[in-house]
C-alpha cells in the first residue's frame, strides 16, 4: 500500500469562468483513526476568486497551512463542461423528420404572431437571432477581430425589453412562452453540474440569481455561481439589484442574456433594444414544444460543425459577405449609419439568421424559396 493513500491530504480542485474569475473548493481526507484505511471525506472551504493572481495566493495561503498541519498538498484545474463542444444526439431526441416539419410550421406560427405587418415580423425577427446568437456567439466573436481587428463587444449580445404598463402581462407571457421554446440545456453531467434554468428567478423570494442557477462540485450543499454557455437565459430585472445582474452578464459571456424589465443602467455592454409595442402577441397558438425540436437539431449539428476546419472558413467567408451587405447598406443615401457596437451585434444576427435557416435547409426541413423568403423579411 501506498503511503500517499494513508496520509491526511486537502485537495485543491478550482475551475475558471468565461468573465476570468474562479471557482475553488477545497477537499479534505483524513483517516478515521491511526490504524484505518479508510478515509473520511469534508469540504472545508468554498470561494470564487475574482482574479487568476488572487486564486494564486489563496492555494498558496491552503499550500502553506497543509505543510505547517501536516497534510499532503494536492490541487488540480478542472473544466466547467458547458456548452455544444461537451454536448452530443444522446443529449437530445431522435431525428424525426416528421417532427422538423412540423417544428417548422410552428416556428413560422411563433414569426407572424405579433402581426403581419413588415415592422413586426423584424422586430420578432430580431429577438428570434438575437436568442439564437447565443449558439453561435463563441465562434464567430473571435473571427470578428481576425477579419476586422478589432472585437468590438467580446460576447454574445444582451437584449433589453422594457414593456409599457399597458402591454406588461401581454409581453411577459409572449417573452416567456419564446425563451422556452428557443432554449437547450448546454450543461453536462459532470464534476462539476449545473442547473440553468432558461429563466430566472424560479420561484419567490429569490433575491439573488445564484438560488436560481448554479454550479455544485459533487454535492448540492457546495454551490457556486453558475455558467451558461451557448445557450440564452432571461432574467427578470425588476426582481434583482443593478450589481446583481450586471455581474451575472459579465460572467455569461456565451450566453444571449435578455433582460426583461430592466433596471436603469444595468449592462455596461450595449445592448439590442426590443420595441415593446411591435412585440404585442396576438396569437399564442403555436406549439413551443415543436420549436424547441428544431433549436435541438440545429444546436446538435453546430456542435459537430465547429469542430470542422472547413466549417470554420465557411463561417469566415460569410462573415466577410455579411460585413460588404452591411457597407452596401451605409453606402445609400439619407441612410443613418450604425454605431459600431451595433454594427457587431447585427452581423451577428444576420450571420446566425443565415447560417440557422441553411441548417433547416441541408435537412431538407425547409427549401430554398421558404429560406430566402425569410432572409428577405
Amino acid at each position: 500500500m501506498g503511503e500517499s493513500k494513508i496520509k491526511d491530504r486537502r485537495e485543491v480542485r478550482f475551475w475558471k469562468y468565461d468573465d476570468g474569475s474562479y471557482g475553488l473548493i477545497v477537499v479534505e481526507r483524513t483517516r478515521q483513526d491511526q490504524s484505518s484505511l479508510m478515509m473520511k471525506k469534508r469540504y472545508v472551504d468554498c470561494r470564487v476568486c475574482k482574479t487568476k493572481t488572487k486564486l494564486k495566493d489563496e492555494i498558496e495561503k491552503i499550500q502553506k497551512q497543509c505543510t505547517a498541519d501536516g497534510y499532503v498538498f494536492q490541487k488540480k484545474k478542472i473544466k466547467i463542461k458547458n456548452g455544444l463542444q461537451y454536448i452530443s444526439k444522446k443529449d437530445f431526441s431522435e431525428k424525426n423528420q416528421d417532427k422538423e416539419k412540423c417544428g417548422w410550421g410552428e416556428l413560422e406560427k411563433f414569426l407572424n404572431s405579433c402581426g403581419t405587418d413588415i415592422e413586426n415580423k423584424r422586430e420578432v425577427l430580431r429577438l428570434f437571432s438575437g436568442i439564437l446568437s447565443g449558439y453561435y456567439a463563441q465562434v464567430l466573436v473571435p473571427m470578428f477581430y481576425k477579419i476586422y481587428l478589432i472585437a468590438l463587444q467580446n460576447r454574445a449580445p444582451v437584449l433589453v425589453l422594457n414593456p409599457s404598463d399597458k402591454r406588461f402581462n401581454v409581453t411577459f407571457d409572449f417573452i416567456s412562452k419564446t425563451i422556452k421554446a428557443l432554449t437547450v440545456p448546454t450543461h453536462t453531467k459532470d464534476k462539476l453540474r449545473s442547473k440553468c434554468p432558461p429563466f430566472l428567478p424560479q420561484g419567490i423570494g429569490q433575491k439573488s440569481l445564484d438560488q436560481g442557477s448554479f454550479l455544485w462540485y459533487k454535492k448540492k450543499k457546495n454551490r457556486f455561481p453558475s455558467q451558461y454557455r451557448d445557450t440564452a437565459v432571461l432574467v427578470f430585472g425588476s426582481f434583482f439589484s443593478v450589481n446583481k445582474i450586471r455581474r451575472f452578464i459579465e460572467r455569461n459571456r456565451w450566453a444571449t442574456v435578455v433582460i426583461f424589465n430592466a433596471p436603469a443602467k444595468v449592462n455596461k455592454v450595449p445592448a439590442i433594444r426590443l420595441s415593446d409595442s411591435l412585440l404585442v402577441c396576438l396569437d399564442f397558438d403555436w406549439n413551443g414544444e415543436d420549436i424547441k425540436y428544431l433549436i435541438e437539431r440545429f444546436a446538435l449539428s453546430l456542435s459537430r460543425l465547429t469542430k470542422k476546419k472547413k466549417f470554420v472558413k465557411k463561417l469566415t467567408n460569410k462573415l466577410r459577405e455579411v460585413g460588404d451587405c452591411i457597407l452596401r447598406y451605409h453606402a445609400q443615401k439619407g441612410i443613418q449609419r450604425f454605431q459600431p457596437t451595433e454594427e457587431h451585434f447585427i452581423a451577428l444576427q444576420m450571420l446566425t439568421l443565415q447560417l440557422f435557416l441553411e441548417s433547416c435547409q441541408d435537412e431538407k426541413i425547409i427549401d430554398t424559396t421558404q429560406r430566402k423568403q425569410v432572409q428577405s423579411e
